[in-house]
């Protein structure tokens, strides 16, 4: 699909893009991973690189802190669904960490105060 920079003036080409866009979220994609899509169907990031002025730099820059915005607000409102207790960390456990990792882009743990290790070691 071409970027937004092709749409420009294409009131339909924009509806079919917001629409397209809204069905992943129905669909349940997360929200970074819907941050990734809209930047690669807008090409705004493949613009951005493609000249590279300073202002496009600052630019891109602050996608990328907004992207990093998103993975801490989704940190901060999920559950956690790795325990670590008082066997601490087990191969059972990374084989759960790495399912999960597959399946989503950001996984929460947390380490119960039984656990022989600290949340660092953890």
């Amino acid at each position: 699909m071409c970027g937004i920079v092709g749409y420009i003036g294409s009131r339909n080409a924009t509806e079919v893009l917001i629409e397209g866009l809204s069905k992943l979220l129905e669909d349940g994609m997360s929200l970074p991973e819907f941050y990734d899509e809209l930047l690669v169907r807008t090409g705004y990031a493949d613009m951005l690189t493609g000249k590279p002025t300073e202002e496009n730099k600052t630019r891109l820059e602050n996608v990328r802190e907004l992207k990093s915005s998103i993975h801490a607000y989704m940190a901060n409102t999920m559950e956690p669904i790795i325990h670590v207790g008082k066997d601490g960390v087990n191969d059972n456990m990374v084989k759960q960490a790495s399912d999960a990792l597959e399946a989503r882009e950001l996984i929460k743990g947390t380490v119960l105060q039984n656990s022989p290790m600290t949340a660092r070691e953890a």
